[in-house]
C-alpha cells in the first residue's frame, strides 16, 4: 500500500498539468515530465480540487504517486513555483 511507502520530496517544486481531477481523499493523474503519474494531495486535508487542465505543484512522490499541492496562482506558471514552499 502507498502509504507504507517512504515520501521522497524533490529539491525543487515542479509544475504538472492534471490530467484527472484531485479531489479529497481522491487520487488524481498529473501529466509530469513527459508522462502520466497517479496523483495525490501531499497534505491529506487539504480541502482543494484541481479540475482537469489545472497546473498543480509537484512536490514529491511516495512510490509512483506524486505529492503535490495546489496551485495558487493559475495564472502564471513561473508565479506558480515562486508560491510553493521554500523549504522542501
Amino acid at each position: 500500500m502507498a502509504t507504507d511507502l517512504a515520501v521522497q520530496l524533490f529539491e525543487q517544486p515542479k509544475l504538472g498539468k492534471v490530467a484527472r481531477a484531485i479531489a479529497p481523499n481522491q487520487r488524481g493523474r498529473v501529466f509530469f515530465e513527459g508522462t502520466y503519474w497517479p496523483a495525490r494531495w501531499h497534505i491529506s486535508s487539504e480541502a482543494a480540487i484541481a479540475e482537469a487542465e489545472a497546473w498543480v505543484i509537484v512536490l514529491g512522490r511516495q512510490g509512483i504517486t506524486l505529492l503535490v499541492i495546489p496551485n495558487r496562482r493559475p495564472s502564471s506558471r513561473a508565479a506558480a513555483l515562486s508560491s510553493a514552499p521554500a523549504s522542501i
